[in-house]
Protein backbone atom coordinates (compact mmCIF):
# COMPACT_ATOMS: atom_id res chain seq x y z
CA UNK A 1 0.00 0.00 0.00
CA UNK A 2 2.80 2.40 0.92
CA UNK A 3 4.58 1.60 -2.35
CA UNK A 4 1.37 2.31 -4.27
CA UNK A 5 1.08 5.70 -2.56
CA UNK A 6 4.69 6.46 -3.48
CA UNK A 7 3.98 5.62 -7.16
CA UNK A 8 0.88 7.79 -7.08
CA UNK A 9 2.95 10.67 -5.74
CA UNK A 10 5.55 10.23 -8.47
CA UNK A 11 2.93 10.66 -11.19
CA UNK A 12 -0.12 8.96 -12.73
CA UNK A 13 1.79 8.02 -15.90
CA UNK A 14 4.26 5.80 -14.02
CA UNK A 15 1.48 4.25 -11.96
CA UNK A 16 -0.54 3.51 -15.10
CA UNK A 17 2.52 1.95 -16.74
CA UNK A 18 3.10 -0.29 -13.74
CA UNK A 19 -0.51 -1.39 -13.58
CA UNK A 20 -0.57 -2.08 -17.35
CA UNK A 21 2.55 -4.25 -17.11
CA UNK A 22 1.08 -6.13 -14.18
CA UNK A 23 -2.15 -6.86 -16.06
CA UNK A 24 -0.24 -8.04 -19.15
CA UNK A 25 2.01 -10.30 -17.08
CA UNK A 26 -0.97 -11.80 -15.30
CA UNK A 27 -2.82 -12.46 -18.58
CA UNK A 28 0.31 -13.96 -20.10
CA UNK A 29 0.92 -16.18 -17.06
CA UNK A 30 -2.64 -17.44 -17.11
CA UNK A 31 -2.44 -18.56 -20.74
CA UNK A 32 0.95 -20.24 -20.29
CA UNK A 33 -0.21 -22.19 -17.21
CA UNK A 34 -3.18 -23.51 -19.19
CA UNK A 35 -0.72 -25.08 -21.60
CA UNK A 36 1.76 -26.41 -19.01
CA UNK A 37 -0.04 -26.98 -15.68
CA UNK A 38 2.84 -29.09 -14.34
CA UNK A 39 4.96 -25.93 -14.14
CA UNK A 40 2.28 -23.89 -12.39
CA UNK A 41 4.16 -23.61 -9.10
CA UNK A 42 7.35 -22.47 -10.79
CA UNK A 43 5.55 -19.92 -12.92
CA UNK A 44 3.63 -18.44 -9.95
CA UNK A 45 6.83 -18.15 -7.89
CA UNK A 46 8.66 -16.35 -10.69
CA UNK A 47 5.68 -14.12 -11.31
CA UNK A 48 5.73 -13.17 -7.63
CA UNK A 49 9.44 -12.38 -7.88
CA UNK A 50 8.79 -10.26 -10.96
CA UNK A 51 6.15 -8.21 -9.15
CA UNK A 52 8.56 -7.65 -6.25
CA UNK A 53 11.21 -6.47 -8.71
CA UNK A 54 8.76 -4.03 -10.25
CA UNK A 55 7.90 -2.64 -6.82
CA UNK A 56 11.58 -2.15 -6.02
CA UNK A 57 12.34 -0.53 -9.38
CA UNK A 58 11.12 3.06 -9.80
CA UNK A 59 11.80 3.19 -13.55
CA UNK A 60 10.31 0.33 -15.48
CA UNK A 61 12.91 0.52 -18.24
CA UNK A 62 16.18 -0.44 -16.51
CA UNK A 63 18.17 -2.81 -18.75
CA UNK A 64 19.40 -4.87 -15.80
CA UNK A 65 15.93 -5.67 -14.49
CA UNK A 66 15.07 -9.25 -13.55
CA UNK A 67 13.38 -11.25 -16.32
CA UNK A 68 11.12 -14.26 -16.02
CA UNK A 69 12.58 -17.30 -17.76
CA UNK A 70 9.93 -19.77 -18.85
CA UNK A 71 10.56 -23.01 -20.78
CA UNK A 72 10.65 -22.32 -24.54
CA UNK A 73 8.34 -25.23 -25.32
CA UNK A 74 5.63 -23.87 -23.06
CA UNK A 75 5.92 -20.45 -24.62
CA UNK A 76 5.81 -21.78 -28.17
CA UNK A 77 2.70 -23.80 -27.38
CA UNK A 78 0.99 -20.75 -25.91
CA UNK A 79 2.05 -18.40 -28.70
CA UNK A 80 -1.05 -18.80 -30.89
CA UNK A 81 -3.26 -18.20 -27.88
CA UNK A 82 -1.82 -14.92 -26.62
CA UNK A 83 -0.15 -13.49 -29.72
CA UNK A 84 3.48 -14.02 -28.82
CA UNK A 85 6.36 -12.98 -31.02
CA UNK A 86 9.96 -13.93 -31.53
CA UNK A 87 12.22 -10.90 -31.68
CA UNK A 88 15.70 -9.79 -30.69
CA UNK A 89 15.96 -6.83 -28.34
CA UNK A 90 18.89 -4.41 -28.40
CA UNK A 91 19.64 -2.28 -25.36
CA UNK A 92 22.40 0.28 -24.96
CA UNK A 93 24.14 0.74 -21.61
CA UNK A 94 27.13 3.05 -21.16
CA UNK A 95 27.97 3.09 -24.87
CA UNK A 96 27.79 -0.72 -25.24
CA UNK A 97 25.17 -2.57 -27.18
CA UNK A 98 23.76 -5.61 -25.40
CA UNK A 99 21.78 -8.13 -27.44
CA UNK A 100 19.56 -10.52 -25.51
CA UNK A 101 18.61 -13.99 -26.66
CA UNK A 102 15.51 -14.46 -28.81
CA UNK A 103 12.46 -14.89 -26.65
CA UNK A 104 8.74 -14.98 -27.04
CA UNK A 105 7.10 -11.83 -25.79
CA UNK A 106 3.41 -10.92 -25.51
CA UNK A 107 2.08 -8.25 -27.81
CA UNK A 108 1.62 -4.95 -26.01
CA UNK A 109 -0.57 -2.04 -26.97
CA UNK A 110 1.89 0.85 -26.69
CA UNK A 111 -0.87 3.43 -26.52
CA UNK A 112 -2.12 1.81 -23.31
CA UNK A 113 1.31 2.02 -21.69
CA UNK A 114 1.97 5.67 -22.34
CA UNK A 115 0.13 8.73 -23.55
CA UNK A 116 3.38 10.36 -24.69
CA UNK A 117 3.65 9.91 -28.46
CA UNK A 118 7.38 10.68 -28.45
CA UNK A 119 8.04 7.46 -26.53
CA UNK A 120 6.47 5.33 -29.27
CA UNK A 121 8.50 7.16 -31.92
CA UNK A 122 11.74 6.06 -30.23
CA UNK A 123 10.90 2.36 -30.62
CA UNK A 124 13.17 0.92 -33.29
CA UNK A 125 12.50 -2.80 -32.84
CA UNK A 126 10.19 -4.15 -35.56
CA UNK A 127 7.77 -6.71 -34.15
CA UNK A 128 6.50 -9.30 -36.65
CA UNK A 129 3.93 -11.52 -34.94
CA UNK A 130 3.87 -15.25 -35.52
CA UNK A 131 0.10 -15.22 -35.99
CA UNK A 132 -2.84 -13.00 -36.84
CA UNK A 133 -6.47 -13.69 -35.99
CA UNK A 134 -9.15 -13.21 -38.67
CA UNK A 135 -12.31 -12.05 -36.92
CA UNK A 136 -14.92 -12.51 -39.67
CA UNK A 137 -18.51 -11.61 -38.82
CA UNK A 138 -19.29 -10.43 -35.30
CA UNK A 139 -22.59 -10.80 -33.44
CA UNK A 140 -24.42 -12.32 -36.41
CA UNK A 141 -26.10 -15.71 -35.86
CA UNK A 142 -25.99 -18.56 -38.36
CA UNK A 143 -23.07 -17.15 -40.35
CA UNK A 144 -22.16 -20.69 -41.41
CA UNK A 145 -24.98 -20.57 -43.95
CA UNK A 146 -23.39 -17.57 -45.62
CA UNK A 147 -20.05 -19.36 -45.91
CA UNK A 148 -21.83 -22.38 -47.38
CA UNK A 149 -23.46 -20.02 -49.90
CA UNK A 150 -19.98 -18.72 -50.83
CA UNK A 151 -18.78 -22.29 -51.37
CA UNK A 152 -21.71 -23.02 -53.72
CA UNK A 153 -21.01 -19.83 -55.69
CA UNK A 154 -17.34 -20.83 -55.86
CA UNK A 155 -18.16 -24.25 -57.32
CA UNK A 156 -20.43 -22.71 -59.98
CA UNK A 157 -17.75 -20.15 -60.83
CA UNK A 158 -15.06 -22.82 -61.06
CA UNK A 159 -17.13 -25.00 -63.40
CA UNK A 160 -18.30 -22.13 -65.60
CA UNK A 161 -14.92 -20.44 -66.08
CA UNK A 162 -13.10 -23.75 -66.56
CA UNK A 163 -15.60 -24.63 -69.29
CA UNK A 164 -14.98 -21.27 -71.00
CA UNK A 165 -11.21 -21.78 -70.96
CA UNK A 166 -11.51 -25.33 -72.32
CA UNK A 167 -13.77 -24.28 -75.20
CA UNK A 168 -11.46 -21.40 -76.15
CA UNK A 169 -8.43 -23.70 -76.14
CA UNK A 170 -10.12 -26.51 -78.12
CA UNK A 171 -11.89 -24.52 -80.86
CA UNK A 172 -9.48 -22.77 -83.24
CA UNK A 173 -12.18 -20.36 -84.40
CA UNK A 174 -12.00 -18.72 -80.99
CA UNK A 175 -8.26 -18.08 -81.26
CA UNK A 176 -8.94 -14.42 -82.03
CA UNK A 177 -7.63 -11.30 -80.25
CA UNK A 178 -10.91 -10.70 -78.41
CA UNK A 179 -10.87 -14.15 -76.84
CA UNK A 180 -7.36 -13.61 -75.48
CA UNK A 181 -8.96 -11.08 -73.12
CA UNK A 182 -11.95 -13.37 -72.48
CA UNK A 183 -9.63 -16.26 -71.60
CA UNK A 184 -7.63 -13.98 -69.31
CA UNK A 185 -10.86 -12.89 -67.58
CA UNK A 186 -11.91 -16.51 -66.97
CA UNK A 187 -8.41 -17.37 -65.72
CA UNK A 188 -8.32 -14.49 -63.23
CA UNK A 189 -11.83 -15.38 -62.04
CA UNK A 190 -10.77 -18.95 -61.27
CA UNK A 191 -7.55 -17.87 -59.55
CA UNK A 192 -9.20 -15.11 -57.51
CA UNK A 193 -11.98 -17.28 -56.12
CA UNK A 194 -9.57 -20.16 -55.50
CA UNK A 195 -7.17 -17.96 -53.54
CA UNK A 196 -9.98 -16.63 -51.36
CA UNK A 197 -13.02 -18.88 -50.89
CA UNK A 198 -11.39 -22.20 -49.84
CA UNK A 199 -9.37 -20.44 -47.16
CA UNK A 200 -12.44 -18.56 -45.92
CA UNK A 201 -14.36 -21.83 -45.63
CA UNK A 202 -11.48 -23.50 -43.81
CA UNK A 203 -11.20 -20.59 -41.37
CA UNK A 204 -14.79 -20.07 -40.37
CA UNK A 205 -16.47 -23.43 -40.90
CA UNK A 206 -13.67 -25.33 -39.15
CA UNK A 207 -12.65 -22.61 -36.64
CA UNK A 208 -9.09 -22.15 -37.89
CA UNK A 209 -8.98 -18.37 -37.73
CA UNK A 210 -5.31 -18.11 -36.76
CA UNK A 211 -3.09 -17.43 -39.76
CA UNK A 212 0.69 -17.16 -39.74
CA UNK A 213 2.50 -13.94 -40.63
CA UNK A 214 3.96 -15.25 -43.91
CA UNK A 215 0.74 -17.00 -44.91
CA UNK A 216 -1.24 -13.81 -44.27
CA UNK A 217 0.98 -11.73 -46.54
CA UNK A 218 0.92 -14.43 -49.23
CA UNK A 219 -2.87 -14.54 -49.09
CA UNK A 220 -3.04 -10.75 -49.34
CA UNK A 221 -0.73 -10.71 -52.38
CA UNK A 222 -2.60 -13.26 -54.49
CA UNK A 223 -6.12 -12.07 -53.61
CA UNK A 224 -5.36 -8.46 -54.54
CA UNK A 225 -3.43 -9.39 -57.69
CA UNK A 226 -6.38 -11.30 -59.12
CA UNK A 227 -9.03 -8.81 -57.94
CA UNK A 228 -7.19 -5.90 -59.53
CA UNK A 229 -6.48 -7.90 -62.67
CA UNK A 230 -10.23 -8.25 -63.21
CA UNK A 231 -10.45 -4.44 -63.39
CA UNK A 232 -7.82 -4.24 -66.13
CA UNK A 233 -9.34 -7.15 -68.05
CA UNK A 234 -12.74 -5.43 -68.12
CA UNK A 235 -10.92 -2.33 -69.37
CA UNK A 236 -9.27 -4.30 -72.19
CA UNK A 237 -12.67 -5.71 -73.20
CA UNK A 238 -14.15 -2.21 -73.26
CA UNK A 239 -11.29 -1.16 -75.57
CA UNK A 240 -12.20 -4.08 -77.85
CA UNK A 241 -15.85 -2.95 -77.97
CA UNK A 242 -14.80 0.66 -78.60
CA UNK A 243 -12.72 -0.23 -81.64
CA UNK A 244 -15.29 -2.74 -82.97
CA UNK A 245 -18.15 -0.21 -82.90
CA UNK A 246 -16.43 3.14 -83.46
CA UNK A 247 -13.65 2.05 -85.83
CA UNK A 248 -14.90 -1.17 -87.50
CA UNK A 249 -12.72 -0.77 -90.62
CA UNK A 250 -9.55 -0.53 -88.53
CA UNK A 251 -10.48 -3.27 -86.05
CA UNK A 252 -8.02 -5.91 -87.29
CA UNK A 253 -5.22 -3.32 -87.27
CA UNK A 254 -5.86 -1.89 -83.79
CA UNK A 255 -6.95 -5.16 -82.16
CA UNK A 256 -4.44 -7.82 -83.15
CA UNK A 257 -2.94 -10.79 -81.33
CA UNK A 258 0.20 -8.76 -80.69
CA UNK A 259 -1.64 -5.75 -79.26
CA UNK A 260 -3.82 -7.94 -77.02
CA UNK A 261 -0.83 -9.84 -75.65
CA UNK A 262 0.97 -6.55 -75.01
CA UNK A 263 -2.02 -5.02 -73.22
CA UNK A 264 -2.58 -8.13 -71.11
CA UNK A 265 1.11 -8.48 -70.23
CA UNK A 266 1.37 -4.81 -69.29
CA UNK A 267 -1.71 -5.14 -67.08
CA UNK A 268 -0.25 -8.14 -65.25
CA UNK A 269 3.07 -6.35 -64.72
CA UNK A 270 1.40 -3.19 -63.40
CA UNK A 271 -0.85 -5.11 -61.00
CA UNK A 272 1.97 -7.27 -59.62
CA UNK A 273 4.17 -4.19 -59.12
CA UNK A 274 1.43 -2.34 -57.21
CA UNK A 275 0.63 -5.26 -54.93
CA UNK A 276 4.34 -5.88 -54.28
CA UNK A 277 4.53 -2.27 -53.08
CA UNK A 278 1.59 -3.06 -50.78
CA UNK A 279 3.41 -5.99 -49.23
CA UNK A 280 6.78 -4.24 -49.14
CA UNK A 281 5.41 -1.30 -47.17
CA UNK A 282 3.65 -3.69 -44.77
CA UNK A 283 6.89 -5.48 -43.86
CA UNK A 284 8.33 -2.25 -42.41
CA UNK A 285 5.52 -2.01 -39.84
CA UNK A 286 5.76 -3.16 -36.24
CA UNK A 287 2.63 -4.97 -35.02
CA UNK A 288 2.87 -4.39 -31.29
CA UNK A 289 -0.82 -3.88 -30.64
CA UNK A 290 -3.87 -5.95 -31.44
CA UNK A 291 -3.45 -8.88 -33.83
CA UNK A 292 -7.15 -9.20 -34.72
CA UNK A 293 -7.84 -8.41 -38.39
CA UNK A 294 -11.43 -7.17 -38.71
CA UNK A 295 -12.14 -8.76 -42.07
CA UNK A 296 -12.69 -12.17 -43.64
CA UNK A 297 -9.16 -12.46 -45.06
CA UNK A 298 -5.84 -10.61 -44.73
CA UNK A 299 -7.26 -7.35 -46.01
CA UNK A 300 -4.79 -4.52 -46.56
CA UNK A 301 -6.64 -1.70 -44.78
CA UNK A 302 -7.52 -3.48 -41.52
CA UNK A 303 -4.05 -5.07 -41.49
CA UNK A 304 -1.85 -1.97 -41.70
CA UNK A 305 -4.08 -0.08 -39.23
CA UNK A 306 -3.12 -2.63 -36.56
CA UNK A 307 0.39 -1.13 -36.57
CA UNK A 308 -0.81 2.44 -35.93
CA UNK A 309 0.07 2.47 -32.18
CA UNK A 310 3.80 2.01 -32.76
CA UNK A 311 4.52 2.60 -36.47
CA UNK A 312 4.02 5.38 -38.97
CA UNK A 313 1.22 4.11 -41.22
CA UNK A 314 0.80 7.33 -43.21
CA UNK A 315 2.89 5.98 -46.16
CA UNK A 316 0.73 2.86 -46.23
CA UNK A 317 -2.43 4.94 -46.21
CA UNK A 318 -1.18 7.19 -49.01
CA UNK A 319 -0.02 4.20 -51.05
CA UNK A 320 -3.46 2.61 -50.70
CA UNK A 321 -5.10 5.71 -52.21
CA UNK A 322 -2.58 5.87 -55.07
CA UNK A 323 -2.94 2.19 -55.95
CA UNK A 324 -6.74 2.32 -55.81
CA UNK A 325 -6.67 5.27 -58.22
CA UNK A 326 -4.36 3.42 -60.61
CA UNK A 327 -6.08 0.04 -60.67
CA UNK A 328 -9.72 1.01 -60.07
CA UNK A 329 -10.61 4.64 -60.74
CA UNK A 330 -8.51 5.27 -63.86
CA UNK A 331 -9.79 2.06 -65.59
CA UNK A 332 -13.34 2.94 -64.54
CA UNK A 333 -13.01 6.46 -66.00
CA UNK A 334 -11.64 4.94 -69.22
CA UNK A 335 -14.60 2.54 -69.43
CA UNK A 336 -17.08 5.41 -68.93
CA UNK A 337 -15.34 7.41 -71.65
CA UNK A 338 -15.44 4.46 -74.07
CA UNK A 339 -19.17 4.01 -73.57
CA UNK A 340 -19.79 7.70 -74.16
CA UNK A 341 -18.06 7.26 -77.52
CA UNK A 342 -19.95 4.01 -78.18
CA UNK A 343 -23.31 5.67 -77.40
CA UNK A 344 -22.51 8.44 -79.87
CA UNK A 345 -21.51 5.88 -82.51
CA UNK A 346 -24.72 3.85 -82.03
CA UNK A 347 -26.82 6.75 -83.26
CA UNK A 348 -24.89 6.73 -86.53
CA UNK A 349 -25.64 3.05 -87.23
CA UNK A 350 -28.46 2.88 -89.76
CA UNK A 351 -29.26 -0.87 -89.80
CA UNK A 352 -31.44 -1.89 -86.83
CA UNK A 353 -29.96 -5.41 -86.70
CA UNK A 354 -26.39 -4.13 -86.37
CA UNK A 355 -27.46 -1.62 -83.74
CA UNK A 356 -29.29 -4.30 -81.74
CA UNK A 357 -26.27 -6.63 -81.88
CA UNK A 358 -23.93 -3.86 -80.68
CA UNK A 359 -26.28 -2.86 -77.87
CA UNK A 360 -26.62 -6.50 -76.72
CA UNK A 361 -22.85 -6.96 -76.47
CA UNK A 362 -22.37 -3.64 -74.68
CA UNK A 363 -25.21 -4.32 -72.24
CA UNK A 364 -23.64 -7.61 -71.10
CA UNK A 365 -20.30 -5.91 -70.55
CA UNK A 366 -21.90 -2.98 -68.70
CA UNK A 367 -23.66 -5.38 -66.32
CA UNK A 368 -20.31 -6.98 -65.44
CA UNK A 369 -18.70 -3.57 -64.97
CA UNK A 370 -21.51 -2.48 -62.64
CA UNK A 371 -21.38 -5.68 -60.59
CA UNK A 372 -17.63 -5.30 -60.15
CA UNK A 373 -17.15 -1.55 -59.58
CA UNK A 374 -20.25 -0.48 -57.64
CA UNK A 375 -19.69 -2.53 -54.44
CA UNK A 376 -15.95 -1.71 -54.38
CA UNK A 377 -16.57 2.02 -54.81
CA UNK A 378 -19.30 2.04 -52.17
CA UNK A 379 -17.00 0.26 -49.74
CA UNK A 380 -14.04 2.58 -50.41
CA UNK A 381 -16.06 5.80 -50.26
CA UNK A 382 -18.08 4.81 -47.18
CA UNK A 383 -15.31 3.02 -45.29
CA UNK A 384 -15.60 5.24 -42.21
CA UNK A 385 -19.35 4.69 -41.76
CA UNK A 386 -19.62 1.02 -42.76
CA UNK A 387 -19.56 -1.55 -40.00
CA UNK A 388 -17.21 -4.51 -40.22
CA UNK A 389 -20.08 -6.88 -41.07
CA UNK A 390 -21.37 -4.65 -43.90
CA UNK A 391 -17.86 -4.30 -45.29
CA UNK A 392 -17.31 -8.08 -45.24
CA UNK A 393 -20.60 -8.72 -47.05
CA UNK A 394 -19.88 -6.05 -49.67
CA UNK A 395 -16.34 -7.19 -50.44
CA UNK A 396 -17.12 -10.91 -50.34
CA UNK A 397 -20.01 -10.51 -52.77
CA UNK A 398 -17.76 -8.42 -55.03
CA UNK A 399 -15.15 -11.18 -54.93
CA UNK A 400 -17.40 -14.13 -55.77
CA UNK A 401 -20.39 -12.87 -57.78
CA UNK A 402 -18.61 -11.39 -60.85
CA UNK A 403 -16.54 -14.57 -61.41
CA UNK A 404 -19.75 -16.63 -61.29
CA UNK A 405 -21.72 -14.27 -63.58
CA UNK A 406 -18.98 -13.60 -66.15
CA UNK A 407 -19.46 -16.88 -68.06
CA UNK A 408 -23.26 -16.65 -67.83
CA UNK A 409 -23.82 -13.01 -68.78
CA UNK A 410 -20.94 -12.18 -71.07
CA UNK A 411 -19.57 -15.33 -72.70
CA UNK A 412 -22.53 -17.68 -72.99
CA UNK A 413 -24.67 -14.91 -74.51
CA UNK A 414 -22.29 -14.61 -77.47
CA UNK A 415 -23.54 -16.48 -80.54
CA UNK A 416 -20.02 -17.25 -81.70
CA UNK A 417 -19.09 -18.86 -78.39
CA UNK A 418 -22.37 -20.82 -78.16
CA UNK A 419 -21.74 -22.30 -81.62
CA UNK A 420 -18.24 -23.34 -80.57
CA UNK A 421 -19.53 -24.82 -77.32
CA UNK A 422 -22.12 -26.93 -79.20
CA UNK A 423 -19.39 -28.14 -81.53
CA UNK A 424 -17.23 -29.22 -78.59
CA UNK A 425 -20.17 -31.03 -76.98
CA UNK A 426 -20.92 -32.92 -80.21
CA UNK A 427 -17.26 -33.90 -80.54
CA UNK A 428 -17.16 -35.19 -76.97
CA UNK A 429 -20.46 -37.08 -77.45
CA UNK A 430 -19.20 -38.75 -80.63
CA UNK A 431 -16.07 -39.94 -78.89
CA UNK A 432 -18.14 -41.25 -75.98
CA UNK A 433 -20.45 -43.37 -78.16
CA UNK A 434 -17.73 -44.51 -80.59
CA UNK A 435 -17.39 -48.32 -80.34
CA UNK A 436 -14.15 -49.63 -78.94
CA UNK A 437 -12.13 -51.57 -81.56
Amino acid sequence: MNRGLELAEEGPAELAAGLAQGVLLLHFLQNVIKKRPEHAGEFILKFHLRVLCLLEDRSFDRPDRTEITIPTRALSEAAPQVGLQSSTHHQTTEGKTVTSQKELIPTVNMSSLTSDHTQTENITTIIHPDYFFISGFTDIPHTNYYYIFLSIVYIISLIGNSFVMIVICVDRKLHSPKYIAVFNLAFTDVCETTSLVPQVIDMFLFNRQFISYDQCFTNLFFVFVFIYMQSFTLTILSYDRLVAICFPLRYHVLVSHRSMFLLTGAAWALVVLNVLLFVGFLTRLSFCGSLVINSYFCDHGPLFRLAAPCSDVVPNDMLAYVVVCIVLYIPMIFIIATYICITHALFTITLPQDRHKAIKTCTSHLILVSIYYLPINITNLCFSILTTNMRIISLSMTSVLPPMLNPIIYVLQTEEFKASAKKVFRRVAQRAVRPVK
